[in-house]
């Protein structure tokens, strides 16, 4: 009798499986092949599930952000006012990088790699939406979601490059004082 498979469980199965694939050997390099090896599955099991590797990529981004959204959604739900849940969500960053850091080089990564115009449309899509997360989570304008965000790549690239929070404290600290007088007007 075959064995039976709940198609949403696996499906998710493999995509949390690839995160560190592709974060450690870069887009170019991984191949189906490399993922259905990693897993002890046939490369036509992947296929079942994703028509190829850019579609399989995607997927895995969606399901990182959503990911993301819902960690920052637990962390910030104590908060009181937008200051102190940006504050608390940058501070958050800083300690643990990684939430946002891997989404940041993957997606990188992607552009780098794929055909410019239309991967670069699908990660204005994926920054847009965490534009808008922010946004709601924050309680803030999008134009201040959009400072957040840029100033979050910067902390982002930062850390990656340097792997220094005293580094990376004051910056912050600066960044707070400009959004509290922004936020208190």
């Amino acid at each position: 009798m075959p064995k039976l498979v709940n198609r949403d469980k696996y499906k998710k199965v493999i995509l949390e499986s690839c995160v560190d694939i592709f974060y450690k050997q870069g887009y170019r390099n991984v191949t189906l092949r490399d993922i259905a090896k990693h897993l002890k599955v046939s490369v036509g099991s992947l296929y079942y599930y994703f028509p190829s590797k850019k579609d399989l990529f995607l997927e895995m981004y969606k399901m990182l952000q959503e990911n993301s959204k819902n960690e920052f959604h637990q962390i910030l739900k104590d908060c009181n006012t937008p200051y102190e849940k940006v504050e608390k969500f940058l501070n958050t960053l800083l300690e643990n990088p990684t939430i946002v850091q891997k989404q940041t080089i993957l997606l990188f990564d992607l552009v780098r790699e794929e055909n410019p115009l239309s991967v670069k449309k699908i990660a204005f899509y994926f920054i847009q939406k965490f534009a808008f997360a922010l946004q709601e989570e924050l309680e803030i304008s999008f134009e201040e979601a959009q400072m957040v965000l840029v100033f979050i790549a910067g902390l982002v690239e930062g850390n990656f490059i340097l792997d220094n929070k005293k580094f990376l404290k004051p910056p912050i600290k600066e960044f707070l004082k400009i959004l509290r007088h922004k936020l208190t007007k």
